[in-house]
């Protein structure tokens, strides 16, 4: 098995760097500004530099991953709805001017499902003009099996012409609690024209909502979560990461997705 390297980007309190564990890939840096979070990563990842500021990192070290969630603010439905020019979420520039430095052979992108009607085209128009090829794919926290439904979306790009089948097809979700129902279909974007790719969808999603998968169609309720704990110290600090992290078993999934493909297509060795 080829051990992957991985760049962490907006890294949070670290659930790439986590997934990325668990596949037994070597996490080479990470970059985040946030002084709780830091402070997190330190704790969890002593060995891993944080490289700090995404908009003054400049050429850092080659990896063969490039992931992490820019900032959603500008896109959640939380928001004002300034979408993917905003202050926070146009930090996305900077993840593509890296994508651009670093030419990774995977970049693994998350951020709110929103970001179909306010920003998504701009994303791939990026990507594409990198000379990379893309997929996406709603994905809720709820698939799995965490208490909560969280719909995200992912973005798995890779350079054009290198991968032969998608990486997230209904294998990559063998490992979730809860089965993705069959519908239709998103696509990836290639100079070579748009080709299929599985992706459970609702009707909101192709009038340019946001696609929710659910066992039975309906919104899960809110799980009843204890949230007022006397003496918990950095309370504020803790639910702001957490509301900015990403669930771990996600990248996992996505992580391993891309391993099988790289195991079984080639044996180039990507630093």
């Amino acid at each position: 098995m080829s051990v992957l390297t991985v760049g962490d980007l907006f890294s949070g309190i670290g659930g790439f760097a986590i997934a990325a564990h668990r596949v037994g890939w070597q996490t080479r840096w990470l970059s985040e500004i946030d002084p709780y979070a830091s402070r997190v990563l330190a704790t969890r990842f002593p060995s891993i530099p944080n490289l700090g500021d995404v908009s003054r990192l400049v050429s850092p070290p080659t990896v063969a991953v490039l992931c992490g969630g820019f900032p959603c603010q500008d896109i959640a439905v939380c928001g004002k709805g300034v979408g993917i020019t905003g202050q926070r979420s146009g930090l996305w520039s900077h993840f593509a001017r890296l994508i651009g430095e670093v030419r990774p052979r995977y970049v693994v992108a998350e951020n709110s499902p929103r970001l179909r009607s306010l920003g998504l085209g701009v994303v791939l128009d990026d990507l594409r003009s990198l000379g990379y090829d893309a997929e996406w794919h709603c994905i809720p926290a709820a698939a799995v099996g965490a208490a909560h439904q969280r719909d995200r979306i992912w973005i798995v790009a890779y350079p054009h012409g290198q991968q032969v089948e998608p990486v997230l097809t209904p294998r990559c979700f063998a490992r979730s609690r809860t089965a993705a129902p069959a519908g239709p279909m998103d696509l990836v974007v290639s100079d070579r024209g748009p080709r299929g790719l599985w992706q459970p969808a609702l009707a909101e999603d192709r009038a340019g909502g946001h696609a929710q998968v659910r066992s039975d169609g309906d919104a899960l309720s809110e799980p009843n979560m204890g949230r007022m704990v006397d003496a918990l110290p950095h309370r504020v600090d803790r639910l702001r990461c957490l509301g900015n992290a990403v669930v771990p078993d996600i990248p996992e999934l996505i992580f391993r997705a891309i391993q099988s493909a790289v195991d079984n297509t080639s044996t180039t060795t990507y630093s």
